[in-house]
């Protein structure tokens, strides 16, 4: 397996027709910022995307499947997850790949640039970390309990 450093993902990065940056965390740590020109696969939501058809994975993500003839270049925020889904890329026939093993931290450490998705500006408060998952529905009261009666009219 290969790693990366901060230092060499300048001269990765300048090979853009040959390499596609992956970004694996989760699409709203995505949108609050990452790696200008990568693309986000989440590890967590889409563990086996890869695995997918070229056509199936087109329609999951709204862009086409990396080529396996591409360098793949791994990174998340501290390189736990870009780990796992480097090795897991090598199931799915992907034999040139790379782990950022800094992650966007070190990127961001290392005064990288961020980019932001077109719809999506950052908000001052937003972080990379993700945010809890919402309560699950079946913990809602049902309709018919919460249905309350008009006051009668005298």
């Amino acid at each position: 397996r290969d790693d990366v450093e901060s230092r060499g993902l300048g001269d990765v990065y300048k090979r853009q027709d040959d390499i596609v940056l992956v970004d694996v965390r989760e699409p709203n740590e995505f949108a609050a910022g990452h790696i200008p020109h990568s693309i986000n696969i989440p590890c967590k939501s889409s563990p086996g995307a890869l695995g997918l058809s070229d056509e199936e994975f087109e329609i999951t993500f709204g862009f086409k499947k990396p080529s396996t003839e591409k360098t793949l270049v791994f990174y998340c925020l501290g390189g736990v997850r870009s780990t796992i889904v480097e090795e897991l890329a090598g199931t799915f026939g992907y034999s040139h790949r790379l782990n950022y093993v800094g992650s966007f931290e070190d990127w961001i450490n290392n005064k990288g640039e961020v980019e932001y998705p077109k719809e999506a500006e950052p908000a001052a408060e937003e972080s990379a970390i993700p945010t809890p998952p919402a309560t699950p529905a079946a913990e809602e009261p049902a309709a018919e309990e919460t249905k309350t009666e008009e006051p009668k009219k005298n």
